[in-house]
């Protein structure tokens, strides 16, 4: 018994189901949306509610963070290279962006490629 397709026939094409989800549909359009519109929302409400950065007293206190100074910088370079300097650094950045009104704008960002993705997704051809 034979079951392949016969020579000269066209194989019956396959029927998509009605109200199937598909990834290049328009409610994928919709969650991309959706995903901007509640992510920007959330970082303007984070943004708006952090608490400013305490501002410099007349007072003489003088408070040094020991991981900033030249000595440790130093240390760090002759242990590790110039290599674990940068990425000391680099780690310093990244853990300042999720802190206060950082955190916003980080939020915000996310947001935006999040959904940028989603809508290409969703509008390239298959």
């Amino acid at each position: 018994m034979y079951l392949g397709r016969l020579p000269g026939t066209k194989e019956p094409r396959a029927r998509k189901r009605l109200g199937a989800f598909s990834f290049y549909s328009a409610p994928m359009r919709l969650i991309a949306g959706l995903v901007l519109i509640v992510g920007l929302a959330a970082a303007a409400a984070i943004y708006l509610t952090a608490e400013e950065e305490q501002e410099l007293s007349t007072s003489y206190v003088i408070v040094v963070d020991p991981a900033t100074t030249k000595t440790y910088m130093r240390e760090l370079e002759r242990f590790g290279g110039k290599a674990a300097v940068l990425f000391d650094e680099f780690d310093r950045w990244f853990a300042a962006r999720w802190h206060g009104k950082a955190l916003g704008v980080t939020v915000a960002w996310i947001s935006v490629g999040a959904a940028g993705v989603l809508y290409w997704v969703a509008t390239r051809r298959r």
